[in-house]
């Protein structure tokens, strides 16, 4: 839930919202510090930080860095592909939490949900996000619905604004790359809110 934003904001709502460690400081609140993601573009880097910075930021469900893929010619981002994987098909920073089929674990609770593509092909971006194995035991797919908004880069897109696609989600008449670049490995900040 995003902090209000007007009134008084306390060191507690912060930690409420972002976590962080007691005593609480002010430096563990930068954005792209460890806490506060991207998609709190008001909040600052470095430097000073002042607590009406905060109006209207919201901690992340779930972030993570991707390293774009480019194949087919024109679609850029992240594809899970169970028999060509590897950098043509993008990857995430890091290899933890990776299923068999690349796919990237976002949650464990109430069951593993993983997203197995997030990309933009010159017209639409496409975010397939889900489970297929329930921690009930009865293998049906599930979406995740617990999310209001997926940033790429600099890009906000709305759930409110999607359309259901197949196993996922899709923005169509996106005729900007939401990546900002074309080129293989250079990496790109996800976050999901």
């Amino acid at each position: 839930m995003a902090l209000q934003s007007s009134g008084q904001i306390s060191f507690q709502d912060l930690q409420d919202e972002f976590g962080g460690s007691y005593p609480i400081q002010a430096n563990e609140y930068y954005r792209n510090g460890g806490l506060v993601t991207s998609n709190n573009s008001g909040v600052p880097t470095s430097g000073q930080i002042g607590i009406n910075a905060f109006y209207g930021t919201q901690g992340a469900l779930w972030s993570g860095t991707m390293s774009i893929g480019n194949w087919d010619s024109n679609n850029y981002g992240f594809l899970s592909n169970n028999s060509n994987q590897g950098s043509t098909y993008g990857y995430w920073g890091t290899n933890t939490n990776r299923g068999s089929s690349n796919y990237h674990r976002i949650t464990t609770s109430p069951a593993n949900y993983w997203i197995w593509d997030c990309y933009w092909n010159g017209y639409y971006v496409i975010m397939n996000m889900g489970t297929y194995y329930r921690n009930d035991g009865t293998g049906s797919y599930v979406e995740w619905n617990g999310w209001t908004s997926l940033t790429i880069g600099s890009t906000t897109f709305n759930r409110a604004d999607h359309d259901l696609y197949s196993y996922g989600w899709y923005w169509g008449e996106v005729s900007t790359n939401p990546f900002g670049s074309t080129t293989v490995g250079t990496a790109v900040d996800i976050v999901i809110i």
